[in-house]
């Protein structure tokens, strides 16, 4: 970790000290003043060996506190720069999608018996929306950043079937077909990982209510996901949703053009009154909608009478987009892991022959290696 500083600092990584410089022992508060003064050029400091065990799976955040040696001080400069490097195991094969591997040794010229195994490439969780008490109470929103994205940005836009929206409180259609929190919480489709590892509360999670009318003199309601998919494939888009008293389905449509979006019907999924429900839906068969930074989807509403204006709304939580890592984002297995037999304990033993063969839902071709495989990469 590469530091430039004037004068002192102290660097966090997930809350836990990793490094200071020019900085007093002991606790440290805003007002804490360096101990050395640094002059008219910026003082680089390198720290080395930090231990990875102050990383987490997911998001990790660093923080640097940055002082001056007195407290009317003009000059504050800072830069920080953090590299890692990732040490390979012993033996590493890449699979970058599902497979079923057979394999054999020779050794001389006895052949080990055929093993087998399948492995299967986790999905990601691409993108994701946490609904928290963080968000604003009785306030129509017109976008919502996603809380956590892997390729971004992710975003809702809302469309509301009022012209004018949002409006001033002061005018009559103000919080009518608006998109606003919703305190209704459920833990239906949460994702640690998109909230900064942290385990479900329903004491600071919210949701997300689009309110009635839907259909008025702007259109219709409609919520549009800008949901980008560099690298990733075979998405599958994932809610929970309820009605009260609003509307009785889902209309989901999805553009995977750039521009203006041109939008496909994809179907058509009913509420459940007073109750989240959970949906899923995949794009395995849309292969446009595979490593496409224009990636959209829309959701409407079906109503009985979309006009109406009583208050109701449907409620939504937990929106999140899965993918699977394409080529060059592979899980890394060990040969160990493939466990052909005894033959192959030897760091210098390679694999003679090698069949690798694509699980029937991926509908990918056979891969045969007749050739030598070196266990390394």
């Amino acid at each position: 970790m590469t530091v430039v500083h004037d004068d002192g600092a102290v660097v966090y990584l997930n809350g836990q000290e990793i490094g200071r410089i020019f900085m007093p022992d002991g606790e440290i508060h805003y007002d804490t003043l360096a101990t050395t003064v640094v002059h008219a050029t910026p003082v680089t400091t390198v720290f080395s060996g930090i231990s990875p065990d102050f990383l987490v799976e997911g998001e990790n955040i660093l923080a640097v506190s940055v002082h001056q040696v007195t407290d009317h001080s003009s000059d504050i400069v800072f830069d920080l720069n953090l590299e890692a490097t990732r040490i390979a195991g012993p033996s590493q094969i890449v699979f970058d999608r599902n497979l079923h591997v057979r394999a054999r040794i020779k050794d001389g010229n006895n052949w080990s018996a055929q093993n087998q195994a399948r492995f299967t490439v986790p999905m990601a969780l691409v993108h994701f929306w946490c609904f928290t008490n963080a968000l604003a109470n009785n306030t129509p929103f017109s976008s919502l950043d996603a809380s956590y994205s892997l390729v971004g940005p992710g975003v809702i836009e809302y469309h509301s079937a009022l012209q004018g929206y949002p409006f001033d409180p002061q005018d009559d259609n103000w919080r009518k077909a608006s998109m606003e929190r919703r305190n209704a919480p459920t833990d239906i489709n949460y994702r640690p990982e998109g909230n900064r590892n942290l385990e479900y509360d329903d004491g600071f999670m919210r949701g997300l209510q689009i309110k009635q009318p839907f259909f008025g003199n702007g259109g219709e309601n409609a919520m549009i996901f800008h949901l980008p998919t560099t690298g990733y494939e075979r998405v599958v888009f994932s809610f929970a949703a309820m009605d009260e008293g609003a509307a009785e389905a889902l209309v989901i449509d999805y553009s995977v053009a750039d521009g203006v979006p041109q939008w496909q019907p994809y179907g058509t999924y009913g509420l459940l009154d007073g109750d989240y429900q959970h949906y899923e839906i995949d794009f395995f068969s849309i292969t446009e909608a595979d490593d496409n930074p224009d990636f959209k989807v829309r959701i409407r509403f079906d109503a009985a009478n979309a006009q109406a204006d009583e208050g109701n709304r449907v409620t939504f939580n937990n929106f999140a987009l899965d993918g699977l890592p394409i080529a060059g984002y592979g899980r890394e297995l060990s040969a160990g892991d493939i466990a052909v037999s005894a033959m192959n304990a030897a760091e210098t033993e390679e694999f003679a022959w090698m069949q690798l063969v694509d699980l029937p839902a991926t509908e990918r071709p056979l891969l045969c290696h007749s050739s030598a495989i070196p266990r390394s990469p």
